[in-house]
């Protein structure tokens, strides 16, 4: 409470409005199309929930993710060579090496929603619908970005590349 003369403006209040809530988007795509989708309500990413989530994925991957700590983690390698993928290395955190930084959020964001989306479940429906009806021509570019861009990468010697 702060207090006013009597001869100041009242300030008008802010009318909250409240959301569905926050959940954590986990998205696996390859050149062609999305492999798999799973969203997290209030849930931490720890190591066993992130090789719980890569045991449902499908076998014989080439697995690149970003290098959040449980994604690094000696049992995390482990358990991807268990699952008989190969994991390629990434080559440290840049927004310009991480295929969905660069590539899937930006479509997101841009994305024309145009309406408030009331619950979790109708979040959930419109994100994976959205994800599906980009195509393979979408998912492609992506991933030639991400030879391109690892490529560039490589031929500086690992330091940071400007877009």
């Amino acid at each position: 409470m702060t207090w006013k003369h009597t001869s100041s403006h009242l300030t008008k209040k802010v009318k909250v409005s409240y959301s569905a809530g926050k959940f954590l988007l986990t998205v696996n795509w390859n050149a062609k199309f999305v492999i798999f989708i799973d969203f997290f309500t209030s849930v931490t990413i720890n190591l066993a929930r992130y090789c719980e989530t890569l045991t449902k994925l499908r076998p014989g991957l080439l697995f690149l993710d970003d290098n959040a700590i449980p994604n690094t983690a000696r049992d995390t390698k482990e358990h991807i060579r268990l699952l008989g993928w190969e994991r390629l290395d990434d080559p440290g955190y840049g927004p310009d090496l991480v295929a969905s930084d660069f590539h899937l959020f930006p479509a997101w964001k841009s994305a024309p929603l145009g309406r408030h989306l009331r619950s979790n479940s109708e979040v959930r429906l419109v994100v994976e619908n959205f994800l599906r009806s980009l195509g393979t021509d979408f998912y492609q570019d992506g991933f030639l970005k991400l030879i391109s861009l690892n490529d560039k990468c490589i031929n500086v010697g690992g330091e940071y590349l400007e877009k």
